[in-house]
């Protein structure tokens, strides 16, 4: 199975530049096909975001919590962040499994006590020429008043 770590952080982060990657890595399949290019890439990684969004909307109505986006996502001054990397795995398709991201936020939202947020989601498709290293980091990005 893949590499799985969970991290937390609650720094200001400003950068918003993706990972470099390798279009004809496989890991890219599920996303983009077998003819990819940079725009493909990020049009596809953007609608997959968006998408993730609206699932996670879905699954914290059904917990209590009430999650926002902006129509500009980006533009969120967030101050937390959390970060889930899936690993590859056997079959292209298991870091883009997303429910079992959803665990994790949701999980991390209710041990911090947090029923109301403004977040979105950044992903990168992390490839390397160590196949161990290559995955997919999911960032939840939100603004929560301390």
């Amino acid at each position: 199975m893949g590499i799985n770590w969970l991290v937390f952080t609650t720094k200001i982060f400003t950068e918003m530049d993706r990972a470099d990657v390798d279009l004809n890595d496989g890991i890219l399949t599920p996303l983009i096909g077998f003819d990819g290019n940079q725009i493909k890439y990020k049009s596809a990684i953007e609608n997959f975001e968006r998408s993730c969004e609206k699932k996670l909307i879905d699954a914290f109505s059904i917990v209590n919590i009430c999650g926002l986006v902006k129509t500009d996502p980006y533009s969120l001054p967030y101050n937390k962040e959390i970060v889930v990397f899936f690993g590859r795995a056997e079959c292209r398709s298991y870091p883009y499994i997303f429910r079992r991201v959803v665990r994790h936020i949701i999980k991390k939202l209710l041990e911090e006590d947090i029923h109301k947020v403004r977040f979105y989601l950044f992903i990168n498709v992390i490839t390397k020429e160590n196949i161990l290293a290559s995955g997919v980091e999911y960032r939840f990005r939100y603004y929560h008043k301390e």
